[in-house]
């Protein structure tokens, strides 16, 4: 049995161009094209983090057509774009894990309904909620499952960052901790207490060639 490993993050901006250049700035290199996702209409770009793992930038998509279905990631909620218009931030991450289908089906927090995804030759599913929203303001990963070919990591180029660590931070950390526990995903991040009425966040240690940065 595999086990569960932290699959990607995503960081969320007002425009892909802003959320490539502020993450260059932070880690000191230049990201990859990703592409589009037309069904929810954003687009993205890539840097790998270390074999089977990678970040990823994603915006709405201005020459796309409206959706169908609320944009993945409350892209579509006031708050989001508000929280946007200050700085690009890094808003939730995904994990892959052989037991995809069960802890979809009966995790405590739910995770939405699995979607079948594809761009290029890349196919995989994910959980995504109906209306967009982040299970645990972000901090409850969403589940993530590729197809029989290769992890896209594997096709990035190299970008000398490898992930160290990722800390949540909640008003009411022991919820979250629960539901990560329940999906025993606990080893992959820890949580922590932050002030009361606070937004849940994500802090990422990364270490780049030129040493380590913080990317929240």
């Amino acid at each position: 049995m595999d086990q569960a490993q932290i699959d990607h993050l995503v960081v969320a901006a007002r425009d892909l161009d802003e959320g490539e250049d502020f993450v260059c700035r932070l880690l000191g290199v230049k990201m990859q094209p990703g592409g589009k996702h037309v069904e929810m209409g954003t687009h993205n770009k890539v840097l790998r983090l270390g074999a089977g793992c990678y970040l990823e930038v994603i915006a709405v998509d201005p020459e796309a057509g409206e959706p169908s279905r609320p944009r993945w990631f409350e892209l579509d909620s006031e708050d989001m774009q508000e929280r946007l218009r200050k700085r690009p931030h890094l808003i939730t991450w995904a994990v892959r894990t052989d037991e995809f289908k069960t802890l979809a089906a009966e995790n405590s927090d739910p995770l939405g309904e699995i979607k079948q995804m594809s761009r290029g030759n890349l196919l995989w599913r994910l959980t995504m909620t109906a209306d967009g929203h982040m299970p645990g303001g972000g901090l409850i990963p969403f589940l993530i499952e590729w197809a029989a070919t290769p992890h896209p990591a594997a096709s990035m180029e190299e970008s000398g960052c490898t992930l160290i660590n990722l800390q949540g931070f909640h008003p009411e950390p022991e919820k979250v901790r629960s539901t990560i526990k329940s999906m025993g995903l606990q080893g992959l991040i820890t949580i922590e207490k932050s002030p009361p009425g606070s937004i849940p966040s994500l802090l990422a240690t990364i270490e780049t060639s030129s040493g380590i940065s913080i990317l929240s």
